[in-house]
């Protein structure tokens, strides 16, 4: 409480010396002395001490009576009836009453807007009663106030006052007073259903006390809020209470304090009782937040203020009161009221305030802020409902804010219906052996699973939020609670199942080291639709506006053993699923696996797929599987550049040492796209399409493509063995780069019979000139009835053919390949006799450095183009340059453009094969021409450089050289 210098007071307290002090006194103060002193004489005797008694009773047990009464009403229930119906009659009645009354009874209107801690105007019924006079020379009165709020409120003040008139003239008052404020109305139209305006009924002790002189007057209150003094929904930094989300804490709470005052008499303005006061004020709460970010702090901290008030009574019985104040925590308030004072005026000198009630608060003093809730607009309003998980926690929790669940299993268990959040909370599962290590499978459509590291936006109603003018919604965003996510581990099993249900929201979780990080599994993905901008759909993709699963900042990794972990598998699942800023790194079976969905299906992946045998136990496991899908599939996985504002601002597919990427078994109806890769030393193969019919588009885009140095195997490989129940071939596109140096590996191995012959293609192309480059075994397509077209290669093998095509009906076609290696040639072409069976080259190089190796050779190769700008030069002196022969397997129709022909074989032996010419040609068809030079060991071939045993025709410089 304030403190302030005591009040001096007579040191002769006697009847004698108070008839003294009234001799000098004016007449009118000396009648008005004695009038008071009849009165009290006559209210102790009789009814009207009765009276008095009863109305201090009914003021003081009325209190819980009015309290209930104020429960159930609605918002601003009584303004008209209070201000036009209350009022206007009790002002009609008044001058009857006054005329009759006995003079101590007084009627007021406070007009406040927005007063010292509360809201609203209300109207005052009080009395000043005298009671009786001690032999010390004090008055004591009874100080009765009732009041009505235009809200319908009541409040009450009932206090017992002792006044004195000192030998000099002053007056001394003393009073103490119990409050009682049942005004819960006065914040009406705020808050939701379930708190309300969230007002609150409260008491307290009150001391009041003045000293008032001719010249103006010190006053100074104190108030003491007692019981329960202050309520509170959440708090302060943090967006938790109960299992709702607020927009804003509630807090109600009876405020303790003191005032202190000094006024003035007015000149000219004496007759009028005119005084003008100025004063401070601080006021405070010490119940302390419990929770939130000032947990140990005061509720309301004591803060100070000042005000000026301005009293002056303008005509008899009419008193008016202007009051302001201003403090950092109400602002600016005030009021304006308007007293009638039945048997005239009293307020005219010092004398007269024995018989005023003392100059204080009447209303308590109310810090307070209406608690808002998160509502969900597409769940008819209803508060979004948050199940709370914290492995810190007090066991036996409820899933409550205050008292969370302390593992999954439970919250699995409360979290029934739709558009149920469970919240994990990071609490201590970063440290081993901590983890959240159960299972969470989610029970209805459009439920929430999302952790304490990121933030969580949701679509609310419109008393919280910020409205969205792309979503045409609002939007409310939790911030993250912790630096972390939340960590989850279940090495025995799935750690999160999405176990049938559609439009779920899964975010802000690390999973390490899960049997089963996320399994996506029966029914369909699809629920409602989000507004955009929500974190179920931050970015208005397609799977969103859908009303498809979204995985959004959610971290799975393997724990660096060997033991059985896996990413996240998609099996027997339609509708849509989307992936944001998700890593899935170093698992042991698989990164991602896509199996086994038969109805339609749609899957995009941005972020991070990654893995290395170093940091899997040495385990070599697959990063992407795509398998046995016969459904309408849409899977795009890594492709391109995450959406504007991800976390992870680049796609990334990276394996090193594992066994990459496999497509097999799925259906012409299924439609593949992924980004980014870099596939390292990838065991056996870096891409593997097998049994497949699925359309597959593969990039490296920002990624290092395919790099292999020492694992054996092909940097791609297409297969079908004929065994498996898809028929049709695959249409697979790789655009990337390709750096084969494993002496053991084809930079494209392409086998099997592909049934559906005319369908399937195999294209690789790149982003620069030459973004293939093999010194392994080059390229083999062995048996291949689909379309094959690679362009840009750089072939150095070191194995027997830079270029092996055996067998197949497909149409080949190869564009700027040089070929610098092969054994036994550069590029060798058998059994593809058929119509149809054609192998194009434009811009073919060849320049093969081994001596006992052709340049191009083809046995019933069938038809072989070459064009563009081409040449072929070899460095062998006993092999040819060009080479067809006859295995009786059928024939070679040649069509060959080149620039030049280059070798030193100058054999002009007879047809005998070895030792060959520098173009030897057999059972063939067709024509070779040589545009600019043919050089034979540094000199002009001619015709006997060339065993032509077939109608094949052999120019130069337009010229024919053979046959």
């Amino acid at each position: 409480m304030m403190r302030h210098a005591p009040v001096q007071r007579s040191n002769t307290m006697t009847a004698p010396a108070t008839k003294r002090r009234r001799r000098k006194l004016t007449r009118r103060t000396t009648a008005r002395i004695q009038l008071l002193k009849r009165r009290a004489s006559s209210w102790k005797k009789h009814a009207r001490r009765a009276a008095t008694l009863a109305l201090i009773a009914s003021l003081s047990f009325q209190t819980p009576l009015q309290c209930l009464a104020q429960v159930g009403q609605s918002s601003m229930s009584q303004p008209s009836g209070v201000a036009n119906g209350v009022v206007n009659r009790g002002l009609g009645a008044l001058g009857s009453f006054n005329d009759a009354g006995p003079g101590f009874f007084y009627y007021g209107i406070n007009g406040a807007g927005r007063g010292l801690g509360y809201f609203g105007s209300y109207m005052t019924l009080g009395g000043f009663i005298p009671y009786a006079q001690d032999d010390l020379g004090g008055f004591w009165s009874a100080d009765l106030r009732t009041h009505l709020s235009t809200n319908g409120g009541f409040f009450s003040n009932v206090g017992i006052v002792r006044k004195q008139l000192t030998d000099n003239g002053s007056l001394l008052g003393l009073g103490l007073y119990w409050d009682y404020d049942g005004d819960m109305n006065q914040y009406a139209g705020t808050g939701n259903t379930e708190f309300g305006q969230f007002g609150h009924v409260y008491q307290q002790v009150g001391f009041s006390g003045e000293y008032v002189t001719d010249r103006g007057a010190i006053r100074s209150n104190g108030y003491m809020p007692v019981g329960t003094t202050a309520y509170n929904v959440g708090a302060p930094g943090t967006p938790w209470s109960k299992n709702y989300i607020m927009c804003d804490y509630g807090l109600d709470a009876a405020l303790g304090g003191a005032d202190l005052e000094v006024g003035a008499w007015i000149p000219k303005l004496e007759a009028f009782g005119g005084m003008i006061s100025v004063g401070g004020y601080t006021y405070g709460n010490a119940n302390e937040w419990s929770r939130g970010t000032e947990t140990g702090e005061r509720m309301v901290p004591f803060f100070g203020g000042v005000y000026t008030r301005f009293d002056i009574t303008v005509a008899n019985n009419w008193d008016i009161n202007l009051q302001y104040n201003n403090d950092p925590f109400f602002d600016s308030t005030g009021f304006a009221r308007l007293t009638y004072r039945m048997g005239g005026s009293r307020r005219r000198n010092v004398p007269d305030q024995l018989e005023q009630p003392m100059m204080r608060n009447e209303h308590i003093v109310r810090g307070h802020q209406t608690p808002e809730y998160l509502s969900n607009t597409q769940n008819n309003g209803t508060p979004w409902n948050v199940i709370h998980v914290d492995n810190t926690a007090a066991a036996g929790g409820d899933g409550t804010a205050e008292a969370p669940f302390t593992n999954l299993a439970d919250a699995d268990v409360a979290a029934t219906r739709q558009w149920d959040i469970v919240y994990v909370h990071e609490g201590n599962s970063r440290v081993a052996p901590n983890f959240y290590g159960d299972s969470f499978s989610f029970n209805a459509d459009n439920q929430f699973l999302v952790g304490s590291g990121g933030p969580l936006t949701l679509a609310v109603g419109s008393n919280c939020g910020t409205f969205n003018t792309a979503s045409n919604a609002y939007l409310f965003t939790v911030p993250a609670q912790s630096t972390n996510n939340p960590l989850l581990s279940n090495p025995g099993g799935t750690s999160i199942d999405t176990n049938g249900q559609g439009g779920l929201t899964i975010a802000n979780l690390d999973i390490v080291g899960s049997n089963e990080a996320l399994l996506v599994q029966g029914g369909d993905l699809n629920g409602t639709a989000q507004p955009f901008g929500t974190t179920a759909n931050p970015y208005n993709s397609a799977i969103s506006l859908a009303g498809g699963t979204s995985v959004r900042n959610v971290n799975i990794g393997g724990d660096g053993t060997a033991a059985i972990q896996r990413g996240v598998r998609i099996t027997d699942s339609t509708g849509g699923i989307e992936f944001t800023d998700t890593t899935i790194a170093n698992m042991t079976r698989s990164g991602l696996l896509i199996d086994n969905n038969t109805g339609a299906l749609l899957v995009s992946y941005d972020g991070r797929i990654v893995s290395d045998t170093a940091n899997t136990g040495g385990i070599a496991s697959p990063l992407v599987v795509i398998d046995s899908n016969t459904g309408a599939g849409t899977f795009d996985i890594a492709v391109g550049s995450p959406p504007a504002g991800s976390l992870i601002t680049t796609n990334e597919l990276s394996d090193t040492g594992g066994e990459g990427i496999i497509i097999s078994n799925n259906a012409d109806t299924v439609a593949n796209n992924l980004g980014n890769i870099s596939l390292t030393d990838t065991v056996l193969r870096g891409i593997y399409v097998f049994d497949d019919a699925s359309t597959t588009r593969i990039s490296s885009d920002g990624g290092l493509g395919i790099v292999r140095n020492t694992a054996a195997g092909a940097a791609i490989e297409v297969g079908d063995d004929g065994a498996g129940l898809i028929t049709a071939a695959p249409e697979f596109t790789y655009f990337g780069t390709i750096d084969n140096t494993a002496s053991s590996s084809y930079l494209l191995l392409a086998t099997g019979s592909n049934e559906d012959a005319g369908r399937g293609s195999i294209t690789l192309s790149g982003p620069t000139a030459t973004p293939f480059t093999d010194t392994g075994l080059g390229i083999l397509l062995q048996n291949v009835d689909a379309t094959v077209s690679v362009t840009g290669a750089s072939l150095a093998s070191t194995g027997q053919n830079g270029i092996l095509i055996t067998g197949g009906s497909g149409a080949f076609t190869f564009d700027d390949i040089s070929v610098t290696g092969g054994t036994t040639a550069g590029i060798l072409i058998t059994d593809r006799a058929a119509v149809g069976d054609t192998t194009t080259f434009s811009n073919l190089t060849i320049n093969n450095p081994n001596l006992l190796a052709h340049g191009i050779s083809a046995a019933n190769g069938g038809t072989i183009t070459i064009g563009g700008v081409s040449s072929i030069e070899t460095a062998s002196t006993t092999f040819s340059t060009i080479n067809t022969f006859d295995n009786l397997s059928g024939d070679t129709t040649l069509a060959f453009t080149l620039q030049t022909v280059t070798t030193p074989n100058v054999n002009v032996t007879p047809w005998t094969d070895p030792p060959f010419g520098a173009i030897s040609l057999a059972a063939s068809s067709g024509f070779i021409d040589i545009q600019s030079a043919f050089d034979v060991n540094g000199a002009g071939g001619s015709g006997v450089n060339v065993e032509n045993n077939s109608t094949v025709t052999v120019d130069v410089n337009g010229l024919q050289i053979s046959p």
